[in-house]
């Protein structure tokens, strides 16, 4: 029973990776800034009775866990990967993302944002005024209904957005070692960077499976470079700097690696990067107080580096981000409808809203421009066979 009631989040199979013979690693504790070395893995990134007491998901993960180990290990021996291997690597990567303790947190308060906004827009409607208790009874219904097990279910239906992607094995033949954290997937869309969903164009999903080894799932039509192969080799260092920075940022308690020195490494500049992701609304608004839109977006990652695998070629690039829509991988008819009359809208906005212009800082030529790039590269790109 004592096993049922230890719960990981993030599987010891997956962080004895990172563990010497006596099963120990190094972490750094994101909250006091304390570093220890020689800290058992088994202690780390679980709560008791995570998944509920009944042992239901606990079962279920036990068992996809042990298919997903095979398949790490046939990584890590470099053996060729089968079409259900990388099913499975990718089952795991996205169970991995939506089962950690942070997007269970992410999870609340994107429930209690959405709470407070219809809220307020029920008392406006009604002339009462959204006052502490109002918004304490929100708090309190989102930390009641949100739960770990709610993420897994969703993950369920996820699958099926992650089998366009393409796999490729990294193995980093560097001086520095990959960390990992409790939020060891990372989700980036150098295309659109504030614009990440499991079914968007330009998603690249990451994650370190060895202090030299990262498996990055990815978007092949927008980043070619890699395109077919399952195994390559990188000597940068640098780009191993910028995973790490890509872990403490997006990590929610603690980072674990394998040597102490590379949890070192980060300063006041990777802080503020850390506290401006963790710091963005969950949900955003649109409209007046008694009638507002709202969109939802998944947790973010912000980091403005270019990876090697994440390399824009120059049709994209030539796209001004103002114009860049993170539109469906799949074909959608209002999609494409909505990019090819974007052009005209915009151009009859910028006539009653000038102001949009220099905010924006292009010119109406070169914004309608853009409009129609990006319109016409995702008919392209819909169009081109994986």
């Amino acid at each position: 029973m004592a096993d049922k009631k230890r719960q990981h989040y993030v599987p010891r199979f997956y962080m004895r990776e990172f563990a010497d013979s006596n099963k120990k690693f190094s972490v750094l504790n994101l909250k006091t800034g304390e570093r220890i070395e020689k800290v058992s893995y088994s202690s780390q990134c679980y709560k008791d009775y995570y998944y509920g007491s009944d042992g239901i998901w606990e079962e279920q993960l036990g068992e996809m866990e042990n298919k997903w180990a095979d398949v790490i290990r046939s990584i890590l021996s470099y053996k060729a990967l089968t079409t259900q291997d990388i099913t499975l690597i990718k089952q795991f990567i996205l169970y991995q993302r939506q089962r950690t303790y942070a997007e269970g947190e992410y999870l609340k308060q994107s429930r209690k944002e959405t709470l407070v906004e219809c809220a307020k827009m029920l008392y406006a409607n009604k002339g009462w005024k959204f006052d502490e208790e109002a918004m304490r009874v929100c708090e309190e219904r989102a930390a009641h209904d949100t739960t770990p097990a709610e993420n897994l279910e969703r993950a369920i239906g996820l699958t099926e957005f992650l089998e366009d992607l393409e796999t490729t094995i990294i193995t980093y033949k560097t001086n520095n070692e990959l960390i990992s954290s409790d939020t060891p997937v990372i989700s980036i869309n150098p295309f659109h960077k504030f614009t990440i969903g499991y079914g968007c164009m330009g998603l690249i999903m990451l994650v370190p499976i060895s202090s030299h080894t990262l498996v990055v799932v990815y978007d092949s039509k927008m980043y070619t470079q890699f395109r077919g192969q399952q195994y390559i080799e990188i000597h940068d260092d640098e780009e191993v700097n910028n995973l790490n920075i890509l872990q403490y940022i997006s990590a929610e308690k603690i980072l674990f690696a394998s040597r102490l020195d590379e949890l070192n490494r980060f300063g006041e500049k990777e802080k503020e990067l850390r506290n401006t992701s963790r710091n963005r609304k969950a949900i955003s608004t649109l409209g007046p107080g008694m009638q507002k839109m709202m969109t939802y977006g998944m947790r973010l990652t912000l980091y403005d580096h270019e990876f090697s695998f994440g390399h824009l070629g120059r049709q994209y690039r030539r796209i001004p981000f103002a114009c860049r829509e993170a539109a469906p991988r799949k074909w959608e008819k209002e999609w494409e409808e909505k990019l090819l009359i974007k052009p005209q809208i915009m151009s009859k906005i910028i006539e009653i809203d000038p102001q949009m212009l220099i905010n924006i800082g292009l010119s109406k030529k070169d914004l309608i421009r853009g409009y129609r790039k990006m319109a016409s590269m995702a008919q392209i790109y819909w169009n081109t066979p994986i």
